[in-house]
């Protein structure tokens, strides 16, 4: 994970930048379009339809794609077995990826100055022992939902928090 600000030619203004990092460029190329999917399309997601934390990236609950993909999913498991009613965390599509964190991080210094919200680039980067590489110049998202949490900050309000706990 990649942490830091962009800044925008000719002026001091600073944005938040969030930067999943991936060695295998296909892998990484489908990761950009699962996310292009979660926001129909559109790389700036005025309607908050992706939801990230620094624990978790997933799409928002609260939005109609969600809720249809999870009444779907309810009612294809009871058809078949009308006691197994899933629970959504095991349908919820997450998509996790963990990092080791070094002393010298950007990311303490990117929570004290992140302030939910504020929006914020999001993307994948390649890193295949050549040096981190964009995708392309256009495969930055815009998003508004960040949580920055610790494990033991989180409570059972917290989607994570379940997560977390089963994994």
């Amino acid at each position: 994970m990649g942490f830091g600000v962009a800044k925008f030619a000719g002026t001091e203004d600073e944005v938040p930048a969030v930067q999943m990092v991936f060695n295998d460029t296909a892998y990484a190329e489908d990761i950009h379009r699962l996310i292009v999917s979660w926001t129909d399309g559109n790389m700036i997601d005025r309607y908050g339809d992706v939801c990230c934390s620094v624990i978790l990236c997933y799409p928002n609950l609260h939005k109609k794609r969600a809720e249809a993909f999870f009444e779907y999913a309810e009612r294809k498991t009871t058809e078949e077995s009308w006691h197994e009613a899933p629970w959504r965390m095991h349908t919820f599509l997450v998509l996790a990826k963990t990092f080791q964190l070094l002393r010298g991080s950007y990311l303490h210094t990117f929570k004290a100055r992140y302030r939910d919200p504020v929006p914020y680039h999001f993307g994948t980067i390649v890193d295949n022992g050549r040096g981190p590489q964009s995708m392309s110049k256009d495969a930055s998202f815009i998003l508004w939902n960040l949580k920055i949490k610790e494990e033991r900050e989180l409570t059972r309000l917290d989607i994570e928090y379940d997560f977390l706990r089963l994994h």
